[in-house]
């Protein structure tokens, strides 16, 4: 699933590149502002193979109006369904939402291609940044662009978004302190990725998992035994397994996999046979794994 992110940058990319400039009205000294190129995007839209209905609200509903804020609403309403009320009540909103993917995919697919074969060299420059940052979110989201096409590398490939939004509410119902913490510490990891650092992307994604087995750990032994941790021990991820596995929340062979995934996520560099970026996918993934088995666990145990 293409995330709201990912949406984002999406829509900051096509107002980017489509887009014409005219003076404004009312302004005194008429400056120049940014407005849809409907024409040209019209154009971009039927040579892709968009269908009519499609393609004609570029040239009406996205015209006349002083800004590109419009075009990138739309882009933005694809995700959530709301730019695709034109079929009327004959659609659910779900099938709208399954819709706004398909077309997000596909035009994500198509800025691609146009930016890397058709844009001049001087517009490239402008947008640059801003497709590296598409291109990453895109692998985040589970998909990987290659040879002008967006293909699932697997299909059973962690959905990051929704994810993260199962394990922020998972967490919150066990009522586990040091969230903002927790999950600062996961958007860091997408930060840094997007960013092509890939040691902090990897090491981010080891706190995160730190941080909720720590505060398993600490809420647990606080219930049971009614006391707390030491900082010694609360600071020592060997010390946090060994007391998951003392508790019952963690069986030997299940210890001994969380300790050699850590060790992983520990050891960052290059490996010889795979590109940084995709171990800083694959270890976050790892990451986001091994937290909700550790979570669902303790749900369990309470």
């Amino acid at each position: 699933m293409i995330s709201r992110k990912t949406t984002l940058t999406l829509s900051e990319l096509y107002s980017s590149i489509f887009y014409t400039k005219r003076k404004g009205r009312g302004d005194y000294n008429r400056t120049l502002i940014k407005i849809t190129d409907t024409y040209r995007l019209y154009d971009f839209l039927f040579n892709e193979g968009y269908d009519a209905m499609f393609c004609s609200i570029a040239r009406q509903d996205l015209s006349g109006f002083n800004s590109v804020r419009p075009l990138k609403d739309f882009i933005l309403g694809l995700h959530t369904g709301d730019s695709l009320n034109y079929l009327g009540d004959s659609t659910r909103m779900e099938q709208r939402i399954i819709l706004g993917q398909k077309y997000l995919l596909d035009l994500t697919e198509d800025i691609l291609n146009y930016c890397y074969s058709e844009l001049p060299p001087e517009e490239f420059k402008n947008i640059d940044e801003l497709l590296k940052k598409l291109v990453y979110q895109l692998e985040l989201d589970g998909y990987a662009y290659s040879n002008s096409k967006i293909f699932i590398p697997e299909e059973d490939i962690l959905n990051v978004e929704e994810e993260r939004s199962y394990l922020k509410d998972l967490y919150s119902s066990l009522k586990l302190s040091n969230e903002i913490v927790a999950f600062h510490n996961l958007d860091l990891s997408e930060e840094h990725y997007i960013a092509g650092r890939w040691d902090d992307a990897i090491s981010n994604s080891r706190k995160f998992l730190e941080c909720i087995l720590q505060e398993i750990a600490y809420q647990y032994y606080s219930i049971k035994k009614g006391t707390v941790l030491s900082k010694s021990v609360y600071e020592s991820p060997s010390q946090i397994r060994d007391i998951l596995l003392e508790e019952n929340l963690l069986e030997i062979e299940e210890k001994e996999a969380f300790k050699a995934i850590y060790g992983l996520l520990s050891h960052t560099g290059s490996h010889p046979y795979m590109a940084q970026k995709d171990q800083a996918k694959l270890l976050r993934q790892l990451a986001l794994t091994l937290t909700q088995f550790a979570l669902l666990r303790y749900q369990g145990a309470i």
